[in-house]
């Protein structure tokens, strides 16, 4: 189907601002993550093997947002971009308590919370 010219420049104009919101979006996660790793760097001195590996999966986290190729944005709802968002900042922040309740000594490594020894 052909549209109408005014049609098709309005199309176009939308769709470039979207691309441009999910540019500043990608900067603010990468701005997220950058900040987090800094808060593991401090909390490495403490349990170093845990950390390292969550760095890892972050990393990857992000080299996967970016291999998504810019033709892909327009068809995606700035609703679910936010979604996507919120949910990945949530496991973070899970993340982060779980490492510093390990840090504390409430968690056994497995993710287990540790048993009180039984007395006899």
């Amino acid at each position: 189907m052909f549209l109408p010219r005014r049609q098709q420049q309005q199309q176009q104009q939308q769709q470039q601002q979207q691309q441009q919101q999910q540019q500043q979006q990608r900067q603010q996660q990468q701005q997220q993550q950058q900040q987090q790793q800094q808060q593991q760097q401090q909390q490495q001195a403490r349990v170093p093997q845990q950390q390292q590996q969550q760095q890892q999966q972050q990393q990857e986290q992000q080299q996967q947002q970016e291999a998504f190729p810019p033709a892909w944005v327009p068809t995606t709802p700035l609703l679910l971009l936010l979604l996507l968002q919120q949910q990945q900042q949530q496991q973070q922040q899970q993340q982060q308590q779980q490492q510093e309740e390990t840090a504390a000594g409430k968690y056994s490594s497995t993710g287990n919370i540790c048993s009180k020894p039984k007395l006899n």
